[in-house]
């Protein structure tokens, strides 16, 4: 059970044990931090190890007072014995090595044997101080007896050290010189003039090791040689100014750069040299030299490279600029006059902004060139209005990026600008041409809602006028059945007729309403395109149209399959085969359905071997209520070819027909995939 059962939890007796607890045992958990720092700092402690293992004991105990607090309300003795264990480990380690160093603890010593150790010492070092007093005296003393013995040795070793000091320096020099002639990268040739009046009888005396290197050739093999022997070209008549300077350097005792030479033999490519030529005593004289061929070409290259990229700048129609960091123009290319119509050297120096039309648009301006400049921005676009040299507004379109020198700070600015006046123009005519659209679509959906109220009253007019002639016709076929039926035995053959004739009447009349009432609903009623089996529908329409048995319908061998509205596909296959049937003089007939498949459409054809159609009639079958045979002799609406031609143009396509009197007819129509 919690130990705070013990204490019958009484509120102030569980507070007591919790805050005397918690206070023991913050404690010590901050007498261990302490004890930690001061061994820190003090590395020079004896035994600090011992301060460690207090610092552990200390913590144990702390974890054992707030245990006492858990316990309170948490039986978890097992938990608080094992602490208690490990407290009485650490506890008596920390007693055991506190018993073996109580000798070497008590043989520390005291403060005040320290401070009577520390007075003998400082007498003894009194004592030490004034015999050193008397030693320096007598020190004095013989330094000045040996002064004056050894003055005269000095004055001697003197001139000595000063004449060896000077040959020391010499050699120093010499050394030194011959390091740098050994190291410097330019070759160096020396040359003896044995003639001062023949430049030929120079002879090489020395050459430093880059010599040889940059000519390829072991100079050291060539000394003692002439100058027509180490260069046999050097004394053709190409070389002979060359070899005249030579000459005269040595003679004349003056210096001479020669920029570019360019020399080759046998030994030697063609190499584009730069000399330096220098007088040497004695008519001698020096050569220092470089190969300048890779930057002679690198200096060619940089040069088209320029030409090319003024080249470039002449001729693109964008303006390329600079600016300095208050935002003055320092450079401009060509295309800035196109634009502006101001010469760029009248521009060059003025503020980009003094061109904008708009105050709002160069203050805009300003805050994006100022955000370049401070590095809080890399870069910016911005479109603005000025005035061109005639006066005529102008739409540029800027973009610019900071220009930095070689250490990365900015010094300005750099971009490109375009003349945008044209594409502005284009966008307010769009948006002019946008608002016009928008008006006439507003007039457009107008239009479409009062279409719909009058499609919406002319389906309800249809239908009550269906309804409404429906009815009296139904009544009327029904009373001539009647009285056909009860009169029977006393109509004459010719009144039988009649009414036969006037059923038929009713009953085309009734397919006449059925007709224009699917006419007037073609387009205006749609119905979800789906995957429509060409084949199976063609079999379901002839099945339910029932040809006499002796009549052909040929249907073409891997019809489409195509994803469209069945039911007005159907009414036209319905009405062309329906047709052919019907209009056949003989019942054994022959329809043949094919098709072609096109880009965009399918093109399906209905032909028979029937009476045929002459050309002057093929428009006027498909006007509604147009029949080309009387309604007396053929049941016919004049309805059935207007449906079909309405039906196929709402759906894109278009139907034609291909026929002569005695050659029967071929319908075509087109249907969109």
């Amino acid at each position: 059970m919690p130990h705070g059962m013990c204490y019958l939890w009484k509120p102030w007796l569980v507070g007591l044990h919790v805050v005397s607890n918690s206070v023991i045992g913050l404690s010590y958990f901050s007498i261990p931090v302490t004890l930690v720092h001061i061994v820190r700092q003090r590395q020079d402690i004896p035994f600090n190890w011992i301060p460690q293992l207090f610092a552990a004991f200390i913590i144990c105990c702390g974890i054992g007072h707030l245990m006492d607090i858990w316990t309170l309300w948490h039986p978890n003795y097992w938990l608080a014995i094992y602490i208690r264990v490990v407290t009485g480990i650490v506890s008596l380690a920390t007693a055991i090595a506190l018993f073996y160093l109580i000798p070497q603890i008590m043989a520390l010593p005291s403060r005040k044997q320290i401070e009577e150790t520390n007075q003998r010492l400082v007498a003894e070092i009194q004592e030490r101080e004034q015999v050193q007093l008397e030693l320096a005296k007598l020190n004095q003393e013989l330094e000045a007896r040996v002064e004056q013995r050894t003055a005269q040795l000095a004055a001697a070793n003197q001139q000595k050290d000063q004449l060896i000091a000077q040959e020391r320096n010499y050699r120093q020099e010499i050394e030194i010189y011959k390091h740098i002639i050994d190291n410097i990268p330019l070759g160096l040739l020396v040359w003896n003039l044995k003639k001062t009046d023949d430049a030929s009888s120079l002879s090489l005396v020395t050459a430093n090791p880059a010599a040889s290197q940059i000519l390829k050739i072991d100079m050291q093999a060539e000394i003692g040689r002439t100058i027509g022997e180490a260069f046999p070209n050097m004394v053709t008549e190409d070389c002979h100014d060359l070899l005249h300077t030579y000459s005269w350097v040595a003679t004349s005792k003056e210096a001479k750069i020669i920029e570019s030479v360019n020399y080759s033999d046998e030994r030697l490519q063609p190499t584009v040299f730069a000399l330096k030529v220098f007088p040497i005593p004695n008519h001698h004289l020096g050569v220092a030299f470089e190969d300048i061929s890779d930057r002679k070409r690198m200096e060619t290259a940089l040069a088209e490279s320029e030409r090319l990229y003024t080249s470039v700048i002449n001729s693109v129609d964008e303006v390329i600029f600079q600016t300095d960091i208050q935002g003055n123009w320092t450079f401009l290319s060509p295309a800035w006059e196109t634009v502006t119509g101001f010469p760029a050297s009248v521009s060059l120096y003025q503020n980009f902004t003094d061109l904008m039309v708009k105050a709002t648009e160069k203050q805009r301006t300003q805050e994006l060139f100022q955000s370049l400049i401070n590095g809080s921005q890399e870069t910016y676009q911005i479109d603005f209005l000025i005035q061109n040299q005639q006066g005529e507004p102008r739409w540029l379109e800027m973009y610019a990026q900071p220009k930095t020198d070689s250490y990365g700070n900015i010094i300005g600015v750099w971009g490109t600008i375009n003349d945008i006046t044209q594409r502005k123009q284009a966008e307010e005519l769009i948006a002019l041409r946008a608002q016009e659209l928008a008006q006439a679509n507003n007039q457009l959906v107008k239009i479409t809602t009062e279409l719909e109220r009058r499609n919406a009253e002319l389906d309800q007019f249809a239908y009550v006028t269906s309804h409404d002639l429906k009815a009296p016709l139904r009544a009327i076929a029904n009373l001539s059945q009647w009285i056909e039926e009860d009169l029977a035995d006393k109509l004459t053959d010719d009144t039988r007729h009649q009414m036969h004739l006037l059923r038929s009447r009713v009953n085309r009349m009734d397919a006449l309403i059925n007709g224009i009432l699917q006419y007037s609903r073609i387009g205006r009623i749609t119905n979800q395109p789906e995957e429509v089996e060409i084949s199976q529908l063609l079999a379901e329409i002839i099945d339910s149209l029932a040809p006499p048995p002796t009549f052909t319908i040929a249907i073409a061998k891997n019809m489409p399959t195509i994803t469209t509205e069945r039911l007005p596909l159907q009414m036209v296959f319905t009405n062309l085969i329906s047709n052919a049937i019907k209009h056949h003089p003989r019942i054994d007939g022959c329809i043949h359905i094919t098709y072609q498949e096109k880009n965009e459409y399918y093109e399906f054809s209905i032909a028979d071997d029937g009476l045929g159609i002459a050309p002057e009639f093929h428009e006027k079958i498909f006007t509604i209520f147009q029949t080309l045979d009387s309604r007396d002799n053929t049941e016919n609406t004049g309805i059935g070819l207007s449906i079909v031609k309405k039906i196929v143009e709402t759906q894109g396509g278009t139907i034609r027909l291909v026929s002569q009197p005695n050659c029967g007819a071929n319908f075509l129509f087109t249907w969109k995939k």
